[in-house]
């Protein structure tokens, strides 16, 4: 009874406790599984299939009964939860008011309302500060195990759930038909004809060129999940990309994500630093109604970088990489997850045309053109 009354246990002690009582222990694990399906008991063991799709657990959480779902849900919302002020129950208002206190943990605090990164030293010194150290420890293996926090470089954790609920600033997304030329390509600086990047315009000058863009989509072959965008979002911010910005409204469209990062590549010719952006969006609720076939597109582009007194540059396209890379890489971890990768060419009007990429080679992109294979610079 002593063991029963404590919001978790281990596996090992109550199987003990259970032998104590002459009963089988066969019949323990039948009737922590029912308990379970029930939603009475928290038990996943090696032969339980449960919601997280994930057959196999570490040996902690096989090892873990929580006879009180209460206490996950008394550790997660302290950090899940809304963050407009009169949206708050008083609990959590009190937690802001010690927060406040020491502007250290309040800096921390406001990063984690706004982006979803969160400091191990808030949680442990303020958000879980009310559980036995012991128990800090152990809900901290299991939120990352169910991927309630997702670990980053140091004591840094990835909250999916509070991510900004806004949906993407409309000068990345032109409307539902002209996603591809929205107002912030216009700030994009212009490729030369020997693969320089230059300003538009500058001392006079004006160059007959095209601007330093590229464009991807992707086509699902099927139904995207809703936990893509979270996954990507946060395999992103896992490799530290550059700065970040992570939309990921309630109704689930036009989620995106904001990248940028600013380089320099010298050359025996020319040097110089430049910004690269990276777009990552999804589709409007009105586009996905005309259109049943989902799709993730990408917008990247190049310009100069105004604190650096340069007019001349070049890129790698790093970003663009590896935010390729990534989502190739999700994708390929969801099941029965298929996506089709597509470049996309505007002309001179605004007007595109998409061309099916079949490989990479180097820093080419293969696609098919009219039933030939073509190869063009990334």
């Amino acid at each position: 009874r002593r063991v029963c009354q404590e919001p978790q246990v281990s596996l090992t002690k109550l199987q003990s406790a259970w032998r104590e009582s002459g009963m089988e222990e066969s019949q323990l694990k039948r009737a922590l599984r029912f308990l379970h399906d029930t939603g009475s008991v928290l038990f996943y063991d090696e032969d339980s299939e449960d919601v997280l799709d994930s057959p196999k657990h570490s040996s902690t959480v096989r090892n873990l009964v929580v006879l009180q779902p209460a206490w996950i849900i008394d550790a997660a919302k302290y950090i899940i939860h809304e963050r407009e002020d009169k949206e708050l129950n008083d609990l959590i208002r009190v937690l802001e008011s010690n927060i406040r206190k020491d502007s250290y943990m309040h800096e921390y605090y406001q990063t984690f309302k706004t982006t979803g990164i969160l400091k191990k030293e808030l949680l442990f010194a303020h958000l879980w500060n009310h559980f036995p150290c012991g128990d800090r420890n152990l809900l901290l293996q299991l939120f990352q195990e169910f991927k309630l926090l997702r670990p980053l470089d140091g004591d840094e954790f990835f909250v999916p759930s509070m991510l900004p609920k806004e949906e993407l600033p409309e000068k990345y997304v032109k409307g539902d038909s002209k996603w591809w030329l929205p107002s912030f390509v216009e700030e994009a600086s212009n490729f030369s004809h020997d693969n320089f990047i230059r300003q538009a315009s500058g001392a006079g000058k004006k160059f007959n060129c095209r601007p330093a863009v590229l464009r991807r989509v992707y086509t699902v072959l099927g139904r995207l999940p809703f936990s893509f965008m979270p996954e990507l979002q946060f395999a992103l911010s896992e490799i530290k990309v550059g700065e970040q910005e992570n939309f990921c409204p309630e109704n689930r469209s036009l989620a995106g994500i904001v990248l940028s990062k600013t380089y320099k590549i010298e050359t025996g010719e020319v040097s110089g630093v430049v910004k690269e952006y990276v777009i990552v969006s999804t589709q409007s609720s009105s586009e996905l109604e005309k259109n049943a076939i989902a799709e993730i597109r990408v917008l990247a582009l190049v310009k100069m970088d105004p604190d650096f007194d340069s007019e001349e540059g070049m890129t790698d396209w790093r970003l663009f990489k590896q935010v390729r890379n990534k989502i190739s890489e999700v994708a390929e971890s969801m099941v029965n997850l298929s996506i089709r990768e597509r470049a996309v060419y505007v002309n001179s009007d605004g007007l595109k045309s998409d061309l099916e990429v079949t490989k990479m080679v180097g820093d080419y992109v293969q696609f098919k053109f009219n039933g030939k294979t073509e190869g063009v610079p990334l």
